[in-house]
């Protein structure tokens, strides 16, 4: 009876203070959150008041006391996680960051944010590669003022110019820069990797203008990739694909159109500054854990919120050029993106720059496994147009004046297409870059430098 007694004594206020911290985050979250009812507020709350009553022996200040040092001890908790998620090598997280906000187009990357990348293997598993920035935000080398018998080349695109699973030295910039050198002996050409992965072409744009052109470069290349660009240009517009990933577009929307928002803002920083907010964010969705949270709160105006996203039609975003029909908004991604190309090639014209253009085909573009595997069932004839994004940018480019530079057909024509990208990650292998460095080397040799370059 006696040991009945003691329990009582020692799980009994133990319960009460347990139900009486259990009932204030329930009242809590209730008053904060529109998603809660009113209901669950008063239930919540007639809870922490039925337990809260001490007994005659107890102290008055002895539930203050409990729920400091419940809050002591939750900061402690969290302490110990962010210094060890700091003790942990970056792979652990994914690798480091590397994308500020930028105002102007959205995101760029960030100066002088060297660190490890991850990559999908073809085997499922997880590799790694070291990029360098520089200090102006390009994953190349420091440039210093323009020699006056050097030739600079700048490659403007997307994740494929950054080099998205390739080392500093397999980029397609890089293996461009050696071979042309090898193929020109006593010229001296410098070929800049100005890109940056999810840029569409108005964004290469804008960076081209931003920061580019005041490396002087006398030629400008732009790469396309043509399943991401139209979709990039209708994202800008605040115009949703019919069919859409979630991950990737609530991550470039937010960034495009709430770079000012200082609830995202306060997301991004403490992203920056605690491995604990970063790892959230990459485990929700891509989510703006914060932001999000925030944006749920009775105390915040409700803001037009881009996770409340309609629903996406069932099919491959990846696919939505290759649509037989399309439907207006696709249309209309499609002529902003070719007046965009077009808008960067008058700029460099206005300058005495040099311009070419060349499209990388996707992976399904050329192989017909891979379409068929993205097409995730079987769709009646004819409703997918299968070539048809790289036939219509040709066609548009060859009206404009813009030559071709045939790198699809050279990726086409080699034995093992599976050996030129990566199977998950969709990104060219350090041999796919090289095939296409090599393309645009054999061009730039044979139809554009013997006109155009000093000799």
């Amino acid at each position: 009876m006696a040991g009945v007694r003691l329990w009582a004594r020692i799980v009994g206020p133990v319960l009460r203070h347990s139900l009486f911290l259990g009932g204030g985050i329930l009242w809590g979250w209730a008053a904060l959150f529109r998603t809660s009812s009113w209901m669950m507020l008063l239930v919540a709350g007639g809870l922490c008041f039925a337990v809260a009553r001490p007994l005659p022996s107890e102290c008055p200040w002895r539930r203050t006391r409990i729920v400091i040092w419940g809050f002591a001890c939750l900061l402690f908790v969290l302490l110990v996680c962010e210094i060890g998620l700091r003790m942990m090598p970056a792979t652990a997280l994914g690798g480091t960051d590397r994308f500020a906000f930028n105002p102007s187009y959205g995101w760029s990357i960030r100066p002088n944010s060297s660190g490890i990348r991850g990559v999908s293997r073809d085997d499922g598993t997880t590799g790694f590669i070291t990029a360098h920035i520089s200090s102006l935000g390009f994953r190349d080398r420091e440039f210093g003022p323009k020699a006056s018998d050097e030739f600079r080349i700048a490659m403007i695109g997307d994740s494929f110019t950054y080099g998205s699973g390739l080392e500093d030295h397999e980029t397609i910039s890089a293996r461009l820069e050696e071979q042309l050198n090898g193929a020109l002996p006593g010229q001296r050409i410098t070929v800049m990797n100005l890109g940056c992965g999810g840029y569409g072409p108005w964004q290469e744009r804008a960076l081209l203008l931003d920061r580019g052109l005041a490396l002087q470069p006398d030629l400008v290349i732009q790469q396309l990739f043509l399943c991401n660009d139209v979709l990039d240009t209708m994202i800008r517009d605040d115009t949703l694909p019919r069919a859409y990933t979630r991950l990737g577009q609530i991550y470039k929307f937010y960034f495009l159109h709430f770079c000012d928002d200082w609830r995202v803002r306060l997301d991004v920083r403490l992203q920056e500054h605690s491995r604990i907010a970063k790892l959230l964010f990459r485990r929700s969705d891509g989510r703006f854990a914060l932001a999000h949270l925030l944006d749920h709160t009775r105390m915040f105006h409700r803001e037009p919120s881009w996770f409340d996203m309609p629903p996406s039609e069932p099919r491959n975003e990846l696919l939505e050029v290759y649509l037989a029909q399309w439907y207006p908004e696709l249309r209309d991604g499609w002529n902003k993106t070719m007046a965009d190309i077009l808008a960067t090639r008058d700029d460099c014209a206005q300058r005495g720059i040099g311009f070419l253009v060349y499209g990388i085909p996707s992976h399904h573009e050329i192989d017909e496994i891979t379409w068929l595997n993205l097409q995730q069932r079987t769709w009646p004839p004819g409703y997918y147009d299968h070539g048809k994004p790289t036939r219509l940018a040709e066609e548009f480019l060859r009206e404009a004046g813009l030559p071709h530079i045939p790198v699809k057909e050279t990726l086409t024509a080699q034995p093992d297409v599976n050996a030129l990208y990566y199977v998950f990650d969709m990104h060219l292998k350090p041999l796919g870059a090289s095939v296409v460095a090599q393309t645009i080397a054999t061009y730039l040799t044979a139809h554009y430098f013997p006109q155009r370059m000093p000799r």
